[in-house]
């Protein structure tokens, strides 16, 4: 009786938890179905943002309640959070409601394989390759084979199937303040009595937004914005701020980009499995332990450098989306742009690029990691140092610099969700870390391409620049 008692308590607490999907959630009366329902509950909840990550795990706990959990352990908050395993839910789901399923059976069918997860394992040879494009990841195919005592021809077929099978991308970080464009992201909560909604529909109409996001578990959220200019531009879009925050916003913090990275750490993936850095755990829990000294992929933004044109910058644009493209390639995917430049211009380019520190390519990779992170850490120039410097030790993490703190975006596997989150959020209990705010399902609201957002920006011999009154952001929110 105590057992049943403590079912229908668990039950219930969990029909607490809505999603945007309930109604496709069937009702059944049998405990051992309802423990897969309640499975895929948390997950949609979590995924679509209508519970934070603290109340899921205790949904969690109290999901461990039930019998059929010593049969099948199955815990949502250690599965990837993305669209691919969300869709999956829905689309089962759907399928129970559709053929009226409600048997333990078929509900446990839905969830077993909405969570299948479909890994590609990666082969030694297409591993070993891989391992020396995050290093350098504009090698050539001549010089990987050396590398790796494979042929030139072996490595290009590798590389092929990194691309299609692993989601292997070849990206690179800019330094858009060589040509004066200062980038800027504010995090920040409307007043209790201002809609969110509102807020987002203005400020989708000001010029210079790059990219919103928000979660939907609070009323926090963030912009980047791109302001091109002079600290007369910058500290007009700051006044702005300061404005807002004495009648639209709540909660501000501003961050204002120095420097950006991105890191990986492949040695961590072994076996097709990754595993946890227990090391970085300990280097966060004790302040006083040194931290290994790692070589960091650091770009640091140095201001408006000379002797880089409109053109460089449209060409450094274009090429930071393919980083391993050829000059040519290049070249033809500007003339869609409408610059006819050559090859050889191209190359020239890119070469001084890297070369003033200006480019960094990287490689991105899934791997079994999913993105779904963001954490805000306002903290001392020495926990910056620290934090930074502890980076290199993470599978994939993006971070973003200011004189406030560092933003950060770590790509982790599911199974070790859990630990990563409690580990970041735990950095809050350190002297010299002021908070640590953390997204974590981020609904994006769209982002601009830099390309775009620089069409109507005038370039001067000081960079790219706008009138300082077009960057007043209150004018933007003056109808709220």
């Amino acid at each position: 009786m105590r057992d049943g008692t403590k079912l229908e308590s668990s039950s219930r607490l969990l029909a607490l938890i809505q999603t945007p999907f309930d109604d496709i959630l069937p009702t059944v009366e049998d405990p051992s179905a309802q423990f897969y329902l309640d499975t895929m509950r948390i997950y949609l909840a979590l995924s679509s943002g209508t519970i934070s990550y603290e109340k899921a795990l205790d949904a969690v706990e109290l999901l461990k309640k039930n019998p059929e959990f010593a049969r099948s352990p199955t815990n949502p908050t250690r599965i990837p959070i993305n669209k691919y395993f969300t869709n999956r839910v829905i689309d089962n789901l759907r399928t129970l409601r559709k053929f009226n399923l409600v048997t333990k059976d078929s509900i446990k069918s839905a969830c077993s394989f909405a969570f299948l997860v479909q890994d590609n394992p990666i082969n030694q040879v297409d591993f070993s390759t891989l391992s020396v494009l995050v290093d350098q990841p504009r090698s050539s195919f001549a010089q990987i084979a050396k590398a790796t005592n494979l042929s030139p021809r072996t490595v290009s077929r590798s590389i092929k199937r990194l691309t299609e099978r692993h989601t292997t991308r070849y990206r690179a970080l800019l330094d858009y303040s060589a040509w004066g464009v200062n980038t800027i992201i504010v995090f920040f909560t409307p007043r209790e009595e201002i809609d969110w909604q509102f807020v987002e529909d203005e400020l989708t109409a000001y010029p210079l937004l790059k990219t919103m996001l928000k979660t939907s578990v609070t009323e926090l959220g963030y912009i980047s914005v791109n302001i091109p200019g002079n600290k007369d531009n910058v500290n007009a879009f700051l006044d702005s701020i300061n404005v807002l925050s004495k009648s639209i916003f709540d909660y501000v913090s501003i961050h204002r980009q120095i420097a950006s990275s991105v890191e990986r750490n492949i040695s961590l993936y072994k076996k097709n499995n990754w595993m946890f850095p227990e090391e970085v755990k300990l280097l966060f829990e004790d302040s006083e332990l040194p931290v290994p000294d790692i070589p960091r992929r650091t770009l640091y933004w140095r201001g408006f450098q000379s002797g880089f044109t409109k053109a460089d910058f449209i060409i450094a644009s274009v090429a930071k989306l393919n980083a391993r493209a050829s000059p040519a390639d290049v070249a033809e995917a500007l003339k869609r742009r409408n610059l006819d430049v050559d090859s050889k211009r191209v190359a020239a380019t890119l070469r001084k690029l890297i070369d003033r520190d200006i480019m960094m390519p990287y490689v991105g990779f899934a791997l079994g990691l999913t993105s779904d992170f963001c954490f805000e850490i306002v903290c001392n120039s020495d926990w910056t140092n620290r934090i930074q410097s502890i980076l290199p030790l993470f599978p994939h993490v993006t971070s973003f610099v200011s004189p406030r703190g560092v933003i950060l975006w770590p790509s982790v596997p599911g199974a070790h969700q859990v630990e990563y989150y409690q580990m970041l959020r735990s950095l809050e209990e350190h002297s010299g870390v002021s908070s640590v705010q953390s997204i974590m399902t981020i609904a994006q609201k769209g982002s601009r391409s830099i390309l775009d957002l620089a069409e109507t920006w005038k370039y001067t011999k000081i960079g790219f620049t706008v009138p300082t009154e077009s960057i007043d952001l209150t004018s933007y929110l003056s109808d709220i």
